[in-house]
Order: C-alpha cells, then sequence, then structure tokens
C-alpha cells in the first residue's frame, strides 16, 4: 500500500473547526440576537462532522501502526483522557464559585459525585449539570459539547472490531454496506424526531450508528488514498457538489458524508499553502472541551448582555485558546507518544486490517 504523506493540515482544519463550534455556542447559549451569524453561517454540526472524518482517517492509521488491541488502546487513551479529566475535575472545582450552594453543599453532595462519576466514563447525557452550577442560563450543562467524546470513544472501541471483519469479508463492500446502514439509521429517527416532537430521536440520531458514516468515509479515504490523490480536483468538485446538494435535496443525505470526506481530504493534502502555516503544537482538542463552560460562565456574569457580545465571543474563545495552549505543552505532550502523530507511510504489520 501506497504511503500517506506526513504533511498535511489537519492541525490546522481541527483549530478552524474547534474556534467556529466555540463561536456557535457562544450564540446558542448566550440567545444575544446579535449574535446569530455565528449559528446561521456556523452550524455546529458541520465542524463536528468533519472531526469525525478526520477521526475516520486517523484513527484508521493510528490503529494500522498498533502491534495489538492494547497498544491501540493506550495510545488512544494517553491521547484523549488526561486533558478530558482536567476538563472534567478543573471546572467542577472552579464552578464551585458559582453554585447557589456553599461549599461543604457543594462537594458533598451526591450529584457532584454523579457528575464526576458519570462524565469520567463519557456517560455526560447522565449527568450534565453540577449542583447550583448556572442555575439561571438558559441552558444549565456545565460542558455539552462532550457528546462528541462518547461518539468517538465508541468509534475507538468499533476499529478492533471493523478490523476483523474486514480480514474476514470484501473490505469496501463491508465499507459501503456500514455506510449506508448508518445513513438510514440516522434518517430514521431524524424523521422520527420531526414526526413526533420528541428530543430523544434527535439525541438517538446523533449517537454513532448516525455518525458512523462520517467515519467510515475518513476510513474509506485512508484505504484508496492514492485513489483520491491521483483524482483530487474531481474529488473536489464531486465532494462540494454532494455536500451542498444535500441540504437542498435532504435525499442526497446518502452521499453528503462522503461529500465531506472528499473536501476533508482536498483541504488537508492538495493544499500546499495552507502546509506552511505550522503550529507548535495540537491545540483544537483544548479549545473544544474548555470552551463551553467558559461561555457558560460569561453568560451567567451577563457580560454577553452588559457588554459588546462580539468582543465578549472572541474573548471567550481566546481565553479556551490560552487554556488550550496550556494543557498541549503542561499535560497532553507528555502522554502523546509520537508514534500516535500520523506517519509518512501506512504499514503492513495488520494484515487484517489491509485485507
Amino acid at each position: 500500500m501506497n504511503g500517506i504523506p506526513r504533511e498535511n493540515n489537519f492541525d490546522l482544519i481541527r483549530l478552524i473547526c474547534a474556534s467556529v463550534v466555540c463561536l456557535f455556542h457562544a450564540h446558542v447559549l448566550s440567545g444575544v440576537p446579535a449574535l446569530s451569524p455565528f449559528s446561521s453561517v456556523f452550524a455546529a454540526v458541520h465542524p463536528v462532522q468533519c472531526f469525525f472524518v478526520i477521526s475516520g482517517i486517523l484513527i484508521t492509521g493510528s490503529w494500522d501502526r498498533s502491534k495489538s488491541v492494547s497498544d491501540f488502546a493506550v495510545r488512544r487513551l494517553r491521547r484523549v483522557y488526561p486533558a478530558y479529566v482536567l476538563s472534567i475535575v478543573g471546572f467542577a472545582c472552579l464552578l464551585s464559585l458559582f453554585s447557589i450552594h456553599g461549599a461543604r453543599d457543594y462537594f458533598f453532595s451526591f450529584d457532584f459525585a454523579r457528575y464526576l462519576g458519570w462524565n469520567a466514563l463519557f456517560l455526560n447525557f447522565l449527568k450534565p449539570s453540577l449542583p447550583g452550577v448556572f442555575s439561571g442560563n438558559p441552558e444549565q450543562a456545565v460542558n455539552g459539547a462532550l457528546w462528541t467524546l462518547k461518539v468517538e470513544v465508541m468509534f475507538y472501541c468499533a476499529v478492533p472490531v471493523l478490523a476483523w471483519l474486514f480480514g474476514r469479508f470484501n473490505r469496501l463492500v463491508l465499507i459501503v454496506g456500514l455506510y449506508l446502514a448508518s445513513c438510514v439509521y440516522l434518517v430514521l429517527f431524524v424523521h422520527l424526531s420531526r414526526e413526533t416532537g420528541r428530543g430523544v430521536y434527535a439525541e438517538l440520531a446523533r449517537q454513532l450508528p448516525g455518525q458512523m458514516s462520517y467515519c467510515l468515509s475518513g476510513a474509506l479515504v485512508f484505504f484508496h488514498f492514492e485513489f483520491f490523490r491521483k483524482h483530487a480536483k474531481f474529488c473536489l468538485i464531486a465532494g462540494l457538489a454532494a455536500y451542498v446538494l444535500s441540504f437542498r435535496f435532504e435525499w442526497l443525505i446518502f452521499v453528503k458524508p462522503m461529500g465531506l470526506a472528499l473536501v476533508v481530504f482536498f483541504v488537508a493534502y492538495c493544499l500546499p499553502l495552507l502546509s506552511r502555516i505550522k503550529l507548535p503544537g495540537d491545540y483544537s482538542y483544548g479549545i473544544f472541551i474548555f470552551h463551553y463552560p467558559i461561555v457558560q460562565i460569561a453568560v451567567a456574569k451577563g457580560y454577553f448582555k452588559d457588554g459588546d457580545p462580539w468582543l465578549v465571543s472572541l474573548a471567550a474563545l481566546a481565553t479556551a485558546f490560552s487554556l488550550a495552549v496550556l494543557s498541549w505543552h503542561g499535560l497532553e505532550k507528555r502522554f502523546t507518544k509520537r508514534s500516535s502523530h500520523p506517519v509518512s507511510t501506512i504499514s503492513s504489520n495488520r494484515v487484517n486490517l489491509n485485507a
């Protein structure tokens, strides 16, 4: 199998996507009409889906480079969990200052323990709020952005199973079949949500089965990288057309994930100008997991309504970026192995994956 070049624009793409999600939440959580362009132009689902596509590419490569299932699991755990725990525990302690309860009632409450426990297991939806925190905000969740981490972890768990299946069945046929099943799942639950008006169906729609098509699109790019690079310009045109038209014609939902994957592939590997922008670290993950509580604090303090909401939004983004820089250099980089990053060649040590 031909190699995937080390040089790419994934760090920059993810940094932009994480920043877009932050600005989107600034409007959604504050409800300030002046910030409506953030949600109308930057629908958060778009950058999140980009994250899933990128995960499909990079996590498939991470598995391919891993010596065993345990090696793969350790790689993923070291990359995701340290900053994740810092976000959960750090903000849980800090937000005691914003609780309507006293310190004793806050820290020794059953709800505080439940929050730490369920969030540590990526089951944020079971306890999204802390006792007495953000009680005056329109949304009480401490970090509503963390639902995507649950989907990511579920994809990590699915990778060894997929690899086992790839070694026993035709890989392309299997990927296409699972891709279509994922799209059917998404369409079904979105339809049920609209028909019944019940939010539970919308929640189910955005879980792993419904997002698997984006991860599988990324995996397909990984497996057939040389084909896509050979037809890069056609891929860009076809990808843009499929993705844009899917918003006009709902039945094109079945090509939307692959369309987005083709666009992400082109931007990541076929725009050498962007590759000149070098970042000293991967700050996107930190921005993503830190920004939501920061925006919630700004809402609770009334900064969006009393001050310039645009400046407050940028200040929230700048604060999240600063924490991300500190997190990367002080914590994440120490746990991230060098081998966890994309490499220049695809190894063949996982025969069952490349079958």
